[in-house]
């Protein structure tokens, strides 16, 4: 199986990447052994070496009236696809639509979150949030806005409004005397914990027919770990694949790496 190790380290501004294919190294067993431990090692070096110093010109960052103020709670308003208390969607095909559809738990949003109850407000850390929710999720839209309690401290709220996540459908193809039938579903928020999962099933006249299917959880036990598994049984390039990342989620993080 073709293996691979991709490594980045960096902070805002500077990356360092490292990348390594010992598969390709034609020198023998010992000289890919040899290229495999180098490659262990240059990741161990990076990986507990100090990154470099950002310099970051501060005049660029936008400042808010609300900076530095404690955060008193974080309320997280996560809503589905249709608002049926709306004249507008207060019809059954939008509320069956609601019911069919993983809304997105307010824990999975949760734990994107780069600020928590108790930090001082920072506005960088809410748009980069923001950022996050879009980038990383299933959602129509997502907003934070801020409210100035009595106590002079802020309540913080999350509105995130979900995006319909699950299709399925027929494909169905014809060359020369083969017809070939393609049928299945993929979701892309399953349960509402930002998974990915697909089923797809392949009927053809000459071959035998076959099975493909795909996972993503894109924050293992809750971890910044990216895990994917795809499957494939077709008769004639049948593959199996695993796939371990750590991408960036954040400015603030110092590495990533990938493993497959």
């Amino acid at each position: 199986m073709h293996e691979k190790v991709i490594f980045k380290r960096s902070n805002t501004l500077y990356k360092v990447a490292y990348r390594s294919d010992c598969q390709g190294n034609t020198g023998g067993s010992y000289a890919r052994f040899a290229c495999i431990i180098l490659s262990v090692f240059t990741v161990l070096v990076l990986l507990f070496s100090e990154p470099a110093a950002a310099q970051i010109d501060s005049s660029i960052v936008v400042q808010s009236i609300y900076e530095g103020i404690i955060i008193d709670s974080i309320i997280i308003d996560n809503r589905n696809i249709y608002d049926t208390d709306s004249s507008t969607y207060d019809k059954f095909i939008f509320k069956l639509a609601n019911k069919f559809h993983f809304k997105t738990t307010r824990n999975t949003i949760k734990r994107e979150l780069l600020f928590q109850k108790g930090d001082t407000y920072s506005e960088e850390l809410v748009e980069e949030t923001a950022r996050i929710l879009r980038q990383q999720f299933v959602l129509y839209d997502v907003w934070i806005e801020k409210e100035q309690l009595p106590n002079g401290n802020l309540l913080i709220r999350i509105v995130t409004i979900d995006q319909w996540s699950l299709s399925a459908g027929v494909h169905v193809k014809r060359e020369g005397n083969e017809n070939r039938v393609k049928i299945g579903a993929l979701e892309k928020n399953l349960f509402g914990l930002n998974q990915f999962l697909s089923f797809h099933y392949i009927d053809q006249t000459e071959d035998d027919n076959y099975i493909e299917a795909a996972y993503a959880d894109y924050r293992i036990l809750g971890y910044p770990l990216n895990g994917k598994i795809l499957y494939s049984n077709n008769p004639t390039d049948g593959f199996t694949q695993y796939y371990l990342l750590r991408p960036y989620y954040n400015l603030d993080q110092s590495f990533s790496f990938m493993l497959s």
